[in-house]
């Protein structure tokens, strides 16, 4: 699979978007720096941003990996007004474990964090960020 300028051999390709290459039933799109994210308290848009590798892209944007913890936050927090959660507190809790860059897993579609300022808070993947359309 051409990812960019890099061949990726260990993910598939579902006919709709770069899926994981887990078992099958448990196959899921990875996330890309730019993904939209949703926390139950944020009255907004909320973003991840891509710091920890440089390799390996999808549709041109980073791959986003389980130590990538930064988030760009647009709205309100319900708990405390503006929210200044700029990034997930411990790591993504799912990550490939077929696949690694630079010694790290790529997050999956289905993955959540915590929040930095308000644990109890969880921040969830809304779009992954690849456009995931069907190749003819």
């Amino acid at each position: 699979i051409r990812i960019d300028s890099e061949i990726l051999e260990t993910p598939e390709r579902s006919g709709e978007g770069i899926i994981s290459k887990e078992p099958v039933g448990k196959q899921r799109p990875y996330v890309v720096n730019g993904a939209e994210l949703s926390c139950e308290f944020l009255d907004g848009d909320l973003r991840l941003s891509t710091t920890v590798q440089s390799k390996e892209y999808i549709e041109g944007k980073i791959l986003a990996v389980e130590d990538d913890v930064n988030m760009l936050p647009a709205g309100k927090c319900k708990k405390g007004g503006i929210c200044s959660c700029l990034c997930g507190l411990g790591k993504w809790d799912s990550v490939s474990q077929s696949h690694e860059v630079a010694g790290h897993k790529p997050i999956l579609s289905d993955a959540k964090i915590k929040c930095s300022v308000y644990p109890d808070a969880v921040i969830t993947v809304k779009n992954p960020g690849q456009s995931m359309k069907k190749e003819n």
